[in-house]
């Protein structure tokens, strides 16, 4: 036999045997409203911290926005929904500098304190606003605290802030009495 013809046969026998086959997986489709699109493709701006809404507000409101942080602001690949309008927020560094990372705790129910102790209204405005947010946190449940610290929180000081601050670099007071 020819081989042309063997050949043809089995390309031929091989078609038949593999005809109907297919991949698999499988692809399903559901019909969406434009509402229900949008908020699968896109982010509310309500879905982000407290500080990177404000950023975000920002810049929607204004066309940009700046800001000091040590982590990229919204790192989120979609874009943002606000008041049935949609942003895509990008950002660039724009330079670096120094800073100083202090981790500030609080204990609600402390009877004394050992060491030096400065009044929360003597603090300059940079620690205080640290403090004031944390103390503002107060609304703690009575069965939550515990001897010792019950919270804190990581604050990042660049070095202006670091040089007009009585609580990171060189660290004045041992606690803050607030009230």
């Amino acid at each position: 036999m020819d081989k042309r013809i063997v050949l043809g046969l089995v390309l031929v026998a091989f078609l038949a045997v593999t005809a109907g086959c297919s991949a698999a997986g499988s692809l399903s489709m559901e019909s969406v409203d434009d509402a229900g699109l949008a908020a699968e493709a896109s982010e509310s701006v309500a879905s982000e911290s407290e500080a990177d809404r404000a950023l975000v507000r920002d810049a929607i409101e204004n066309g940009s926005a700046a800001t000091v942080a040590e982590r990229p602001p919204v790192d989120e690949p979609l874009p943002f929904r606000h008041d049935g309008r949609f942003y895509d927020i990008s950002y660039a560094e724009t330079g670096t500098e120094p800073g100083y990372r202090a981790d500030i705790r609080i204990d609600y129910n402390a009877s004394s304190v050992e060491g030096d102790v400065v009044d929360h209204d003597q603090l300059p405005a940079v620690d205080k606003a640290v403090v004031s947010e944390l103390v503002e946190r107060a609304d703690m449940p009575e069965k939550r605290l515990q001897p010792g610290y019950d919270f804190g929180a990581e604050q990042v000081y660049n070095e202006t802030e670091a040089d007009s601050s009585v609580l990171v670099t060189t660290q004045a007071y041992d606690a803050v009495r607030y009230g």
